[in-house]
Order: C-alpha cells, then sequence, then structure tokens
C-alpha cells in the first residue's frame, strides 16, 4: 500500500507490486496515457521522459488556454485564464440561446431570418470534453455566421440582446482565440 497520494508513491508502490509478474514499463505506458496531471507525471516517474502523447498534450494546453482547466499545486490555483473562460463561457451561452434544442422555436426563426436574407444555415457547435478540435470549431463557425447572429439578436428584445449577443470587443476576442487554437 502506498504511505501516501503523490505520484512518486503510488508508482513506487503500482512497480513492487508489477515487478513481482515480471510487468515491465513498456507494457503499461500506454495505460496511463491521459490529460490529468497526475496521470502525466506518474508516465514520467514510469518512463523517465514524457508519457503522454502530443495529442492529450494539445487537449491539456487548449484547456489551460481556454481557462476551461487551471493549474493547481498543493491545493492553490497557480494558473488560470478568467478572460478566456468567460469568453468561452459567453460563446456557449449565446450558441447556446440560438440552436438550444428546448427552444426550437429560436432555431427556426434563425433559419427563416438566414433564408430572408440569402445565407446558408450554418449551425455552431458547443466545445465538448473530448476533442481538441471542438474548441477550434465552435470559434470558427461561430465566426463564419457571426453577421446573420447579429442580424438575428437586432430583432430581438434589448434585454435578450445584451445577455447573450457578444460585443464588438469580445467579437475581436474570438477571432483572436481562433487564430491561436
Amino acid at each position: 500500500m502506498p504511505n501516501g497520494h503523490n505520484a512518486q508513491v503510488c508508482n513506487d508502490a503500482a512497480m513492487a507490486v508489477l515487478k513481482r509478474y515480471d510487468i515491465r514499463c513498456s507494457d503499461i505506458i500506454l495505460s496511463i496515457n491521459d490529460t490529468t496531471n497526475t496521470s502525466f507525471a506518474t508516465s514520467r516517474l514510469i518512463v523517465g521522459t514524457d508519457g503522454t502523447c502530443n495529442m492529450h498534450l494539445a487537449n491539456l494546453a487548449c484547456d489551460h488556454v481556454t481557462g476551461k482547466r487551471k493549474r493547481m499545486v498543493n491545493k492553490e490555483i497557480i494558473d488560470s485564464f478568467e478572460k478566456c473562460e468567460d469568453l468561452r463561457l459567453a460563446m456557449r451561452r449565446m450558441i447556446g440561446y440560438v440552436w438550444n434544442k428546448k427552444a426550437k422555436s429560436r432555431k427556426i426563426n434563425y433559419v427563416k431570418r438566414n433564408e430572408q436574407i440569402g445565407y446558408n444555415v450554418i449551425k455552431v457547435g458547443i466545445d465538448n470534453n473530448t476533442h481538441i478540435s471542438s474548441y477550434a470549431r465552435m470559434y470558427q463557425q461561430a465566426l463564419r455566421c457571426k453577421w446573420t447572429v447579429h442580424q438575428y439578436f437586432a430583432h430581438e428584445k434589448s434585454l435578450v440582446c445584451n445577455a447573450y449577443e457578444l460585443s464588438d470587443e469580445r467579437w475581436q476576442s474570438v477571432v483572436e482565440v481562433e487564430a491561436i487554437i
């Protein structure tokens, strides 16, 4: 049994047990490649170098940059990007308002207004936890239909516009984040 909860102690305990069954580090390294900081540290201890694959590192980096994940050491937040998180959540609220499954009338109105001005409907998806590309896709699709979304909100009440539509400054931030991603 490990004497503590840090990665080094868990690594020592696991390797002591696995050594009895002639299981090598290379046999198990694939099972611990994950996006969490703990699994990254554990794989580094077992292999001696970075054991996490590039896709998981990119996902972890995107989580930190978009503010979705905070870097913590000893239960204290070291790095957090509140402005990025606020922007991502504002995008999600705006997208959810128009394309929410529960509010079908809004989507129908959005489609009708696009047809009236001769534009195709681009459905904007919300980012998820499993794909790196979901961040880029959400920002890219929202930018592609920025003008039509603006036209949609132009016909809504000002209270709704203030609550859901992004300001020009925020749209500029979306452009910058999408370019970086």
